[in-house]
């Protein structure tokens, strides 16, 4: 086992090494991401589907129709939310829809390219009933399968089953690691009540199932700045050696329902610095800091709603918006290369994009 995963880097390595020309500087980002370094980890069989992929990716990414079929997908459990967070969707009221089991089993059948599945959408996804036998059945397909929850349902019993599922990596939300700062953002948690839960799922993991990844999910917000040392201080007190962070979304589609008094950074040198900051103080306590910095949604990525529809990704995740099709009743291909899609992935729309982080990250880079 050393020797392959030796190998596997080694491998890995050489092929960035001769990735320089602007075409191929996304697949070179993508080798080095985390998130794929763990997909490829999962044995030789994963390493050959995802090398099938990137070449297919990389083939056709210039080119419509695209070659290849998506190999990330998020799926959205259900639309509803137990909490109320001031920087959300879900800070009005919202109508909410669970997606059913079967139907989950049918969309993840109907997409035989997929390597990675984040099993959330704009709801709480503890929140789904069969949360654990959709984790389970995606695990079992041999997909990477990861979540990201607000932790205030994880009772002792619900935790076990969740690391029994085989659910390979769940990320733990938060904002603030101070309590008065948390419950004002966090309207209807609270913050011993979050901390007691992240303990559970850690006790349940270390018991159950070590090699379950469990990471903490940092939105960054103008405040959060003067809390760094306590986030990574609460990590490093719950054995989290993992924060992935991202800023305040500052898309109209997300803007319009946060409240006054919230704002993220701005401007994208701004939140960069934080990060590189947050990954100082990280280093010091041995906690690794990342953060995604582009769009790779219209190429391999795919969003699909809890009623099935299929959107451009996750923060254009409105279909009033712009809806690409319905998975349960439509092809993958067809979908991923009708004529909607391909107009939006050449430039990725200004008019549909303008204001999302990851686009303004795109045209800086």
């Amino acid at each position: 086992m050393y020797i392959w995963l030796y190998l596997n880097h080694i491998t890995w390595r050489r092929i960035v090494s001769i990735m320089h020309i602007a075409p191929i500087a996304q697949i070179k980002r993508y080798i080095l991401n985390p998130v794929a370094h763990r997909i490829r980890r999962r044995g030789p069989a994963t390493l050959i589907k995802d090398c099938y992929n990137m070449m297919m990716y990389g083939l056709s990414r210039q080119r419509h129709p695209m070659l290849s079929l998506p190999f990330m997908a998020q799926i959205e459990p259900t639309s509803r939310c137990n909490l109320k967070c001031r920087m959300c969707v879900h800070a009005e009221p919202q109508a909410g829809h669970d997606l059913s089991y079967d139907d989950f089993r049918t969309i993840i059948d109907r997409i035989p390219t997929l390597l990675h599945l984040k099993l959330q959408g704009n709801g709480e996804p503890l929140l789904h009933n069969q949360f654990c036998d959709m984790a389970a059945y995606a695990h079992k397909q041999g997909i990477f399968t990861a979540s990201c929850t607000n932790a205030t349902l994880l009772t002792e019993e619900y935790a076990g089953k969740i690391v029994e599922s085989g659910l390979n990596e769940l990320g733990i939300s938060i904002e603030y690691a101070d309590s008065e700062k948390y419950e004002y953002i966090r309207c209807g948690s609270r913050f011993s009540t979050f901390t007691e839960n992240v303990s559970r799922i850690i006790r349940a993991r270390d018991a159950i199932r070590p090699d379950m990844i469990i990471v903490l999910y940092v939105t960054i917000l103008q405040q959060t700045d003067a809390d760094l040392k306590n986030i990574v201080s609460f990590a490093v007190s719950h054995t989290i050696n993992t924060v992935y962070v991202q800023n305040l979304q500052q898309h109209l589609s997300f803007t319009e329902h946060y409240s006054e008094d919230v704002k993220g950074i701005n401007n994208p040198s701004g939140f960069n610095a934080t990060v590189k900051r947050f990954q100082e103080i990280g280093r010091q306590q041995g906690i690794t800091v990342w953060s995604a910095k582009e769009c790779n949604w219209p190429h391999s990525r795919i969003f699909i709603t809890s009623k099935g529809i299929v959107t451009p990704c996750c923060v254009l995740y409105d279909p009033t918006e712009y809806t690409l099709g319905n998975i349960l009743h439509d092809n993958l291909q067809d979908i991923w290369n009708n004529h909607r899609y391909n107009i939006f992935r050449p430039s990725q729309s200004a008019e549909l994009c303008d204001g999302c982080n990851w686009y303004h990250e795109n045209a800086s880079s």
